[in-house]
């Protein structure tokens, strides 16, 4: 019953805790000499952090969810269409800065 309690209290406070984290090793890493040599490791941070997310949607509910038009639909088009769209007018009015337009999205 105290592992249940401990799970439900960190679910709970999921967004808060990855936050923090965030927040902390932002405030320490110029602190830390040879941090940049982590750098390599953030892509597999997140992706451990989504994986350990996604771990407690119950598969048979995501089946169920992807078979719903009111969900996929508008998934599909925001993804597909509104977010290209958006970007595409972005790049119509950025300044030319490389750095910039890769923050959009790709670099010219």
């Amino acid at each position: 019953m105290v592992d249940q309690d401990i799970r439900n209290h960190l679910e709970s406070r999921q967004v808060q805790i990855y936050f923090g984290a965030v927040a902390i090793a932002t405030a320490i890493a110029p602190l830390v000499p040879g941090t940049t040599a982590l750098e390599a490791a953030i892509n597999p941070a997140l992706a451990f952090m989504l994986f350990v997310t996604f771990l407690q949607v119950p598969l048979v509910e995501l089946g169920r969810a992807f078979g719903r038009v009111r969900f996929t639909l508008p998934l599909l088009l925001s993804n597909f269409v509104a977010i290209p769209l958006l970007v595409g007018i972005l790049f119509q009015v950025m300044p030319g800065d490389p750095l910039l337009r890769l923050g959009v999205g790709r670099a010219r």
